[in-house]
């Protein structure tokens, strides 16, 4: 068994799905290693105290498919020019 590769959130609408993946991006971010910018934004939890070791280890390219049309195959398509 080689585990998951992908996780799928599958969640109503306006349940806070951009609001976690917004954090998770926060957590493992590479470019948030620095101690400061780290302790600004996670001083006052208790993940700040007991970090994972994946803590801002990777880079993160967000993606934001929030604007595109689909109310057709044909101007989904044309929502990437």
């Amino acid at each position: 068994d080689k585990g998951t590769l992908v996780a799928l959130i599958p969640r109503p609408r306006r349940f806070g799905k951009t609001l976690f993946l917004n954090m998770l991006r926060e957590y493992y971010d590479l470019h948030n290693k620095d101690e400061k910018i780290w302790r600004e934004k996670f001083g006052r939890f208790n993940i700040f105290h007991n970090p994972t070791p994946n803590r801002a280890s990777f880079l993160v390219l967000p993606l934001d498919f929030s604007r595109l049309s689909t109310g057709t195959f044909e101007s989904f398509n044309n929502s990437f020019n």
